[in-house]
């Protein structure tokens, strides 16, 4: 098994892993989070059967189609990709993690409302009113155009 921490190019998440295109390797992504909170670190894995394809010019580029559910169909390698570890506010293991919402301010009453949804309230006031534009001129025709000439 090799074991990397280049990241993977974007996964396709519509193609099935094994149809119509035979893969290369198989990829375990290895997700890791921090926790700002509880200081708990936790991890997850996707696994995604990778196909290189010959690109333009020549240079090759990896496709990604997630295995979810079912097992590998053939005996290739299997390549373990970390990501970055990401950091979060709160996480599952958290005792209480309303209490760091609570220590926040609410959110600004909404001041602009249409049949109950808000719409991006204004700290502005209008002080004019909207001004009226001028009706669009009709366009001109090529029988305008012809009747103008001096034939």
């Amino acid at each position: 098994m090799n074991q990397t921490t280049i990241p993977p190019t974007t996964p396709i998440f519509s193609s099935d892993p094994h149809k119509d295109v035979i893969p290369h390797t198989y990829v375990v992504q290895v997700s890791t989070f921090k926790c700002l909170n509880c200081s708990s670190s936790s991890s997850s894995c996707e696994v995604f059967a990778r196909t290189w394809f010959k690109g333009q010019w020549g240079k090759p580029f990896s496709n990604l189609r997630p295995i979810k559910g079912e097992q590998p169909k053939y005996n290739l390698p299997i390549e373990i990709l970390h990501k970055q570890t990401d950091a979060v506010p709160f996480c599952h293991s958290c005792p209480n993690p309303s209490t760091i919402t609570s220590k926040l301010p609410y959110p600004p009453a909404a001041t602009q409302t249409v049949t109950g949804a808000s719409f991006g309230a204004s700290d502005k006031t209008p002080t004019e009113p909207p001004k009226h534009k001028e009706p669009k001129k009709p366009r001109i025709t090529t029988d305008d155009l012809i009747s103008d000439l001096d034939l």
